[in-house]
């Protein structure tokens, strides 16, 4: 590693005030100056959005400070970043030769994009800079050694961004590299998927000077070459400074939050332009048409005396459509379910009339599912026969009895695909139903995988091989009675293979009467030193072998495992390395599925994050739990009063005191399915959902929270938490924008005020622009407070215009196409908004035919976000309890939602620059952001008379608002129903 020069970097203890005189009086000195010029400041004239905006302002004073001679670009694509460093050598009038070199067609972290694409920049560049720069189509590898050795003074290294593609990058044009090269990483901040740069920037940002923003996704700046730049070097030297370090990032980074605001506001200009020519226009054709309408004055009068004539007849009308469509249904559904017993029994005969020659014909003839496997070139008859020779001796062709039996019965089809791998690396194959390999051709093939084209997974690394900083010991405790001796070794196998190794298993026999379990306990503890037996007399309950369990254990964290469960090989390793991520951490759960006695896996629970709401009446924490063995020490371990449900009943008050509950979203533990287990048939044990629901009773009385809980009347292992009258009213103010819309406003006031039983609420209309009588006679017909708003719509300035008229402690904001039909809906709403670590609630919104509209919001659903669950029944239990549990969520519609008025004002309202779409997304991940929670709640209803086909007024403004507001945190997922397909 070259060494970096000792620049004199004055350290100031400066404030604010300290700062203003630098930018006000240039004369001062600025420990800063050295890495900003006026270059920085120039603006951009290219209007494309893109993370490296941000780091604009830096390209520019970079090519001030650096002045290459060449400069190359790997990965340019809209030319955000190559077109900011042409800008700036145009500007200062350097000599600078320049290459992009990019295919344009994308790469799996791009996607793959269209022709427009290198249209647009082949134009620009065209029109701009051709006399310096160049644009080249062809892949990095092909142009590499069309440079000299030693040639290239700046290289960005943008292309795909693997960790193998970066580091090949680097190191197949590191020979080109001029004695000056100054290297730049772009995504150093980026940790999802298999994104890698911030791997490769870690191990090469000490094997030369270097400086790092972490802003815009990141940009790592590496001076490779001896002689690189002072500016450079004095940027590189600025990193062993905390305080200057701090002070260049925020500059940067406050630079290019200019740069993107300006173009967000420049778009928002034109639109706003266009929109007021459009007004202009309407304006003009509004005259014209006023002489118009008094024409049609007399014509009017007639037609409402038709109109109401036909009103009658239309409600009538309507009545009828509805109790024949109903009908209609039900006919067929019922007609549907005759032809699929007429089906069934025709196929029942059919396959008994092939017999005899028919059968042997039947046989012979290759079918097309046969045709189109061995199409896929996936499958090896001769390698299948070879494996399974009972394949050969049923004289079924291989093909069919793959088809057949092979998949169902976990057999590989070739030698290059291993159907238990694919299984376990793609939870979803094993709920989909279909066979593996056909999953794969249709489906997985096209997720990211190794460039071996076989459907093998790394193995594991070896048992005890990997370690860390901090390698506490983990206690396995697992209580144990009668189990089958195979699927005790298997337990106790699956922790002995684990890839971290400082464990012990900590195992308390509840005094089984199986001898081979007895048998196979006392070998196992002879086997090994670190297992550990404890005998109980006598048969005592679960709850009390597993604190007997729990006594043996000496590690500082305790893992749950039952007696015929397996762990993943990795499952310690990555529970460990979240242990040296967040040394705080206090309780640990992860993903799991279940596995049958042959071993085949299916049924993935992907888990949300922490979620205490969704706790209280679903067990959906389940398994692998690790907790510190201080805290069950604390709270006196599990609790013979809850055996059956004492893991559930543990962990409530485990996250009673327990302040960082961590979840890994990895499928990590395998639940055995054995016939009269839980695991296997949810109701093989009736009785435990009424001993459940005495768990969160019991918990929310050490809370003190207020509430009733109940069994769930038709969902076993769920109950429901709901308020408790108290006496307290609080006032309720409920805010619906209206225009016009008799047939709504009407409907949705009226059901307010004849089925609300809550006494303290008023309801605040906001006109915005009604000038339907009817409507207005909808409106004056009941209580209600008049708001008049003016201007242009927009739905966030219409609800802050009502809230600034409203009293009320809560707020909710209330679509007028919506119904209620729940007299409660405001006592269960107020219920949860009582738990002060929660800042918005929202409801079930159903379409008018009953089935789901509004469910919750997931993030990254079509790019943006949007609801799960449309269409399914209401009663339906959803995603583990998803429909039928409180739950917490990322953002719930304002459609109808419930807030503190506190909370709204503190957090400013909503954003009024979204016009029609997203700001109640906006809203909640600034709630979430704040650190309070969202919670949708299934046990109340409301109708949304929205269109079941939402047609295409759709504002794309809105939609790139939310985009570049939350991009990190949409690009992350969601963290609460990552089980909803994207």
């Amino acid at each position: 590693m070259q060494a970096i020069p000792r620049m004199r970097i004055k350290r100031c203890v400066a404030t604010q005030k300290n700062e203003d005189e630098w930018l006000n009086n240039p004369e001062l000195e600025n420990p800063t100056s050295y890495f900003v010029s006026a270059q920085a400041f120039e603006p951009v004239n290219f209007q494309t959005m893109s993370t490296w905006v941000e780091h604009t302002p830096f390209a520019a004073w970079l090519i001030e400070a650096h002045r290459p001679k060449t400069l190359v670009e790997l990965g340019t694509m809209h030319g955000v970043s190559y077109f900011a460093f042409c800008h700036a050598i145009q500007r200062l009038g350097l000599s600078t030769r320049a290459f992009a070199i990019d295919t344009w067609e994308g790469d799996p972290h791009t996607q793959h994009y269209g022709e427009d694409v290198w249209d647009l920049a082949s134009g620009y560049n065209t029109s701009h800079f051709s006399k310096f720069s160049n644009l080249i189509r062809r892949n990095f590898d092909d142009v590499v050694e069309e440079f000299d050795e030693g040639e290239i003074d700046l290289l960005h290294i943008d292309g795909y961004h693997t960790y193998e593609a970066v580091r090949h990058d680097f190191e197949t044009w590191k020979p080109k590299l001029s004695d000056r090269a100054v290297v730049l990483f772009h995504d150093t901040q980026v940790t999802k998927g298999d994104f890698g740069v911030y791997r490769f920037w870690e191990e090469i940002r000490s094997t030369a000077p270097s400086f790092e923003f972490h802003h815009g996704c990141g940009l790592g700046v590496l001076a490779v070459g001896d002689k690189a730049s002072d500016g450079v070097l004095r940027l590189a030297a600025a990193s062993d400074d905390p305080e200057t370090t701090t002070r260049v990032r925020r500059i940067y980074e406050t630079l290019g939050r200019g740069v993107s605001d300006s173009i967000a506001l420049l778009n928002r200009s034109e639109e706003t332009t266009n929109l007021r020519g459009e007004v202009a226009g309407l304006q003009r054709h509004a005259v014209s048409l006023q002489e118009v309408l008094q024409n049609k004055t007399l014509e009017i009068e007639n037609v409402e005396r038709d109109i109401a004539q036909l009103s009658q007849f239309n409600t009538d009308l309507v009545e009828t459509i509805n109790h024949h469509s109903h009908e209609l249904r039900r006919r067929k559904d019922l007609q549907a379910r005759r032809d699929r017993r007429r089906l069934k029994s025709r196929l029942k005969r059919l396959l008994q009339s092939l017999s005899g020659s028919k059968r042997k014909k039947e046989l012979l003839r290759v079918t097309p599912e046969e045709k189109e496997l061995l199409a896929t070139g996936l499958f090896d008859a001769k390698w299948y026969t070879a494996k399974y020779a009972d394949v050969l001796n049923s004289k079924v062709r291989p093909a069919l009895h793959y088809l057949k039996h092979g998949a169902t019965e976990g057999r590989n089809p070739s030698a290059d695909f291993d159907t238990a791998i694919y299984l376990e690396e793609n939870p979803d194959a094993g709920v989909s139903g279909l066979n593996p390999l056909v999953h794969y051709a249709c489906i997985g093939h096209r997720r990211p995988r190794n460039k071996d084209t076989s459907i093998r997974c790394e193995p594991p690394a070896e048992p005890g091989s990997v370690s860390f900083a901090v390698d506490p010991l983990i206690s396995i405790v697992t209580p144990v009675y009668n189990v089958d001796p195979d699927l005790l070794r298997k337990a106790v196998h699956s922790v002995e293979r684990q890839t971290y190794g400082n464990w012990e298993i900590c195992l308390c026999d509840d005094g089984s009467t199986r001898e081979d379990t007895k048998e196979t306990l006392r070998n196992l503890a002879v086997e090994s030193d670190r297992i550990k037996v404890k005998w109980s007399s006598q048969n005592e309950g679960i709850a009390k072998a597993t604190n007997a369990a729990i006594a043996l254990a000496e590690g500082e964290f305790v893992g749950f495992l039952d007696n015929d469960d397996e762990l993943h090989p990795s499952c310690l390793e990555e529970y460990v390395a979240v242990i040296n991520d967040q040394p705080s951490v206090e309780a640990i759960y992860s993903d799991e599925n279940k596995i049958d006695l042959e071993g085949r896996q299916s049924q993935p629970f992907l888990k949300p994050d922490w979620s205490p709401r969704y706790f209280l009446e679903a067990m959906y924490v389940g398994h692998f739990l690790l907790a510190r063995r201080d805290i069950l020490q604390k709270i006196g371990g599990a609790d013979p009063d809850f055996d059956g449900v004492q893991d559930f009943e543990l962990m409530l008050r485990v996250s009673e005191v327990a302040e960082q509950i961590v979840h890994i979203p990895k499928v990590l533990y395998h639940w055995r399915m054995i016939p009269g287990s839980v695991a296997s048939d949810s109701e093989a044990k009736p009785g435990l959902t009424k001993l459940q629901a005495a768990a969160t009773a019991g918990h929310n009385s050490r809370t003190q929270r207020n509430a009733v809980v109940t069994p769930h009347p038709n969902k076993p292992h769920r109950v429901i938490v709901g308020p408790r009258k108290t006496g307290v009213n609080p006032l309720v103010s409920i805010i619906i924008p209206t225009r016009d819309a008799f047939v709504h406003i009407d409907r949705c006031l009226t059901s307010i005020f004849t089925k609300t039983d809550y006494p303290e609420f008023e309801v605040i209309v906001v006109d915005t622009g009604t000038t339907d009588q009817d409507a207005l006679d909808a409106m004056a017909k009941h209580p209600i407070l008049k708001e008049d708003y003016k201007g242009l719509f927009n739905y966030s300035r219409a609800n802050n215009q009502g809230v600034a008229r409203s009293r009320g402690e809560y707020l909710v904001f209330l679509n007028n196409d919506t119904e209620v039909v729940d007299d409660q809906w405001l006592n269960r709403l107020i219920f949860e908004l009582a738990d002060p670590g929660v800042g918005v609630v929202g409801p079930t919104l159903l379409y008018p035919d009953g089935t789901i509209q509004h469910a919750g919001v997931s993030l990254g659903l079509r790019g943006t976000a949007d609801h799960v669950l449309r269409h399914r029944q209401p009663e339906e239990d959803g995603y583990y309890g998803s429909l039928s549990c409180a739950r917490e969520v990322s953002a719930v519609s304002f459609a109808c939602a419930m807030v503190r008025a506190r909370d709204f004002h503190e957090l400013g309202g909503l954003e009024e620059f979204y016009g029609t779409h997203y700001q109640d997304v906006d809203y909640c991940l600034r709630v979430l952001e704040n650190g309070q929670r969202v919670i949708f709640t299934p046990h109340t209803r409301l109708i949304h008379f929205e269109s079941v086909s939402r047609g295409n007024d759709y504002d794309y403004l809105d939609r790139g608002v939310l985009r570049d507001r939350w991009a990190a945190e949409i690009a992350s997922g969601d963290r609460y129903s990552r089980w909803e397909e994207n």
